[in-house]
C-alpha cells in the first residue's frame, strides 16, 4: 500500500510540475442519482457536480452519455477526498502543458514536413473539383444537390479566421452558420488564433465556395464545435467530443465530420490507449460515436495518419463500430502510405471507404488555395458528399445512406484493411437509393427497361449468384458471378456501348432463376 501511494504521489508530482499551473481530473460517476434513472440521456446529477466543486475545484464540462465530468484542481489532497464519495466510480487524469496537439489526423512530419503548400498561380476550375470528380460527386452537384437543408457539424481544434476567409463568407451572409462553441472555454468563440488552422481547413473542404473552388457541400448549414485544446492531449478531449455530439443530436444535425484521433500520444503517458482498447467500443470517444450513430447521426471520421508510424493502425474514434471511417488515397487511387489500417484481429471493415487525402485542395487564411495531405482532409470530402446524397433522399436513415455509399465502392466485393470497401461512386449510390420499393410478393425488379445506359437489378429477399446477358443469337456478351457467401441483392451494369437491340437477361439466385427481355435504345 505504501509503495502504491508513493507511485501515485510521484505521478501526481510529475503532472503537477509538468503542467506549470493546473491539472485536470476526470470523474466517472456510478449512476445518474435521480430515481435510479439509468438512461444515457438523463443529465448528470447536479449534486454530484456541486459536491466536488465545493472542494475548490473548477468544473470544466461533462458528458451525460458517458456520465463523466472534468474538473480543474490545484490541491493534490483533493484526490483522496473525491475517492471517498460513494457516487464516484473512477478517477483519471488529464494534464495541461505547453505541448502541441499530438493526434490531429492531419499533416504529419512522418509523412511530409510541408504537407500544406501555398498555390499562387491560377488553375483550371476542374483542378479544384478533382477530389469531388474522383468520387463521381459532380453528378450530385450537377443536380444542384449541394447540401441544402442538411445540417453538418465539424468537430475540431478551432476555426481561426474562418469568419474572414472569402470563400467561406457566403455561409455567414446567408445565415447558414448555425452555432459555434468552445467546449473547454465554455464560450462561443472558436475563431481565436491557435497553433493550427486544422479545423478551418476541414470546414473549407466541405463549405468553401469560390469561382475556382467548390467544397463538397457548400450550401449546407454548419455547426462549428471546438473540442481540441492546444495544451491538452488526453481523454479530456474525448469527453468534450462526446458533449459536442450530444449537442449535435439536440440541434438536429445529420452529418458530423471528426478529423481527430487518439492513440498513444497523451501528455501524461499514464492514460495512453492500447491496441486492446481500440476494439470498436472500448474508448470514451468510440462509445460516444456509437451512441451518436444510434441516434441517427452519420459520423464521418478520419482513419488516422499512422500507416507508416510505429502505431500503424487506426486511432480512436475511427475504430468505433458505427463510425464511418475514411482512409486516404492519392489521385491514382493508390492508398496513401500514411493512412492508418485496420487492426489484424478486427473483423469490422475499417476504414469503411477512402477518398483523396494527398494534395487535397483547401482554402487558406490568406484567401488563397493550398493543397494538403492527411486523412483529415479525406474525411470532410466524404462528409459533404454524404450530406448532398442525403439531401436527395431525406427519408432515408443514416445507416441507409452509409450502406449505399459502401455498396457503391469499387472494392465492395473484396474489401481489405487498407482500402476498406474502396473508392465510392456517388452516382451509383444515388441510383441504389433510387431503387423502387417492392410490391407484396414481388421478387425481381429490372429497370429502367428500355434503357440507354444502365441496367439495375433489384431482388427481394434473395441473393444474386450469377448474371448473364445474351444477344438474340444466344451469345453471352456480359456475365458476372458471385461467390457462395455473397449477400448481394442489387447490382448495376452498363449497356452504354451495346448496339440498340433486344437482349435476354438471365439471373440465378440462391432460390430461383429469372429471365427478362430488355431493350437497349
Amino acid at each position: 500500500m505504501v509503495k502504491n501511494k508513493l507511485i501515485l504521489f510521484l505521478i501526481l508530482f510529475q503532472l503537477y510540475a509538468f503542467s506549470q499551473n493546473a491539472n485536470l481530473i476526470i470523474v466517472e460517476f456510478k449512476d445518474k442519482g435521480v430515481d435510479n434513472n439509468s438512461s444515457i440521456d438523463a443529465p448528470i446529477n447536479d449534486t454530484y457536480i456541486d459536491t466536488i466543486s465545493k472542494l475548490n475545484l473548477h468544473f470544466i464540462n461533462a458528458s451525460k452519455w458517458l456520465n463523466t465530468a472534468i474538473f480543474k484542481y490545484e490541491d493534490i489532497d483533493v484526490i483522496d477526498k473525491i475517492k471517498t464519495f460513494s457516487f464516484v466510480q473512477k478517477l483519471s487524469f488529464g494534464c495541461i502543458n505547453e505541448m502541441p496537439n499530438g493526434r490531429l489526423n492531419q499533416e504529419k512530419d512522418k509523412f511530409n514536413a510541408e504537407s500544406i503548400s501555398e498555390q499562387t498561380e491560377e488553375f483550371d476550375k476542374n483542378y479544384y473539383l478533382d477530389q469531388i470528380i474522383q468520387l463521381k460527386g459532380d453528378f450530385l452537384q450537377e443536380k444542384n444537390l449541394k447540401g441544402q437543408s442538411i445540417k453538418i457539424a465539424v468537430i475540431d481544434n478551432g476555426f481561426p479566421k474562418s469568419n474572414e476567409i472569402e470563400g467561406l463568407q457566403h455561409i455567414y451572409y446567408e445565415n447558414r452558420l448555425m452555432a459555434t462553441y468552445d467546449y473547454y472555454g465554455n464560450n462561443s468563440n472558436v475563431y481565436f488564433s491557435s497553433s493550427s488552422s486544422h479545423g478551418t481547413k476541414c470546414f473549407s473542404i466541405i463549405g468553401g465556395q469560390l469561382d475556382n473552388f467548390s467544397g463538397s457541400a457548400p450550401k449546407a448549414a454548419f455547426y462549428l464545435y471546438r473540442t481540441e485544446v492546444d495544451a491538452i492531449e488526453g481523454q479530456t478531449e474525448e469527453i468534450l467530443m462526446s458533449k459536442a455530439l450530444e449537442d449535435a443530436v439536440d440541434a438536429g444535425v445529420q452529418v458530423v465530420n471528426i478529423s481527430l484521433g487518439y492513440g498513444d500520444g497523451f501528455n501524461d503517458g499514464t492514460s495512453n490507449h492500447t491496441y486492446e482498447e481500440l476494439n470498436g467500443k472500448g474508448t470514451l470517444a468510440a462509445k460516444a460515436v456509437n451512441i451518436a450513430s444510434s441516434k441517427g447521426l452519420l459520423v464521418c471520421i478520419s482513419a488516422g495518419n499512422e500507416g507508416n508510424s510505429s502505431w500503424k493502425y487506426l486511432t480512436t474514434p475511427a475504430d468505433a463500430d458505427s463510425a464511418f471511417t475514411i482512409g486516404a488515397i492519392n489521385s491514382y487511387n493508390e492508398i496513401a502510405k500514411f493512412s492508418s489500417i485496420n487492426f489484424p484481429n478486427n473483423n469490422n471493415i475499417k476504414p469503411n471507404v477512402v477518398a483523396l487525402g494527398v494534395g487535397v485542395s483547401i482554402l487558406n487564411e490568406t484567401n488563397g488555395i493550398s493543397t494538403g495531405s492527411g486523412t483529415s482532409f479525406a474525411s470532410p470530402i466524404i462528409a459533404g458528399l454524404a450530406a448532398c446524397l442525403w439531401q436527395a433522399f431525406p427519408n432515408k436513415t443514416n445507416w441507409e445512406i452509409k450502406t449505399a455509399i459502401e455498396q457503391s465502392a469499387d472494392k465492395f466485393y473484396n474489401p481489405d484493411k487498407s482500402y476498406g470497401y474502396g473508392l465510392p461512386n456517388f452516382e451509383k449510390a444515388y441510383h441504389l437509393l433510387s431503387l423502387p420499393a417492392f410490391n407484396e410478393g414481388e421478387i425481381l425488379k429490372v429497370f429502367p427497361n428500355p434503357s440507354s445506359e444502365i441496367i439495375n437489378i433489384y431482388l427481394n429477399n434473395e441473393n444474386i449468384q450469377s448474371i448473364y446477358l445474351s444477344n438474340y443469337l444466344g451469345q453471352i456478351i456480359y456475365q458476372q458471378q458471385f461467390n457462395s457467401i455473397s449477400t448481394t441483392q442489387n447490382y448495376s451494369f452498363s449497356i452504354k456501348d451495346l448496339p440498340n437491340a433486344f437482349y435476354i437477361l438471365q439471373i440465378k439466385t440462391n432460390h430461383s432463376k429469372h429471365s427478362k427481355i430488355i431493350l437497349k435504345q
